[in-house]
């Protein structure tokens, strides 16, 4: 289901795929399609309106518009990567890789989830509010995760790692 919907061309510029096309591509009853998309503890991934067509919220690696309202988020963010990528992250700031945006988390605890998935975690403080008067935007995505194009180095500092 991720790789369809955020790393395949099936989906159009905003990221829709066709639900009716989606359940025979994949296989997926219309119940479990509900179901995985209600249930996702993430929220990566919500229906139209008219449930005619699904999409992925975050996590692309193909190019689709965001046509979420981009908004100042009121505090620190936290990126979490793991401790091979702190000197990289140090000199050339937090870059989405294959993505397309810099995922960012509104707690430590989820940023140290994310970080332990590539490796002994580190996480990393992102000063919002100074990047936010360069006019570069945050995107609030879903459940604390935040989206946004580039971290500049100078704009986060590491703040633990975990062991």
């Amino acid at each position: 289901m991720s790789y369809l919907l955020r790393h395949s061309s099936l989906p159009d510029a905003y990221g829709w795929v066709n639900t009716a096309t989606f359940i025979k591509m994949h296989g997926y009853t219309r119940q479990e399609l509900n179901e995985l998309v209600s249930k996702d503890a993430k929220g990566r991934f919500e229906f139209s309106e008219n449930k005619t067509a699904v999409r992925a919220r975050y996590g692309h690696s193909v190019e689709v518009i965001v046509d979420i309202a981009p908004n100042v988020p009121s505090g620190k963010l936290y990126h979490g990567t793991a401790t091979q990528n702190i000197v990289q992250i140090l000199i050339g700031g937090i870059k989405p890789g294959s993505r397309k945006f810099v995922h960012l988390s509104e707690n430590i605890e989820s940023a140290t989830k994310v970080g332990s998935r590539h490796g002994i975690p580190a996480v990393f403080i992102v000063d919002t509010e100074a990047i936010s008067a360069t006019g570069s935007p945050f995107y609030p995505v879903k459940d604390g995760i935040w989206l946004t194009e580039y971290v500049a180095p100078g704009y986060n500092t590491r703040i633990r790692e975990i062991t």
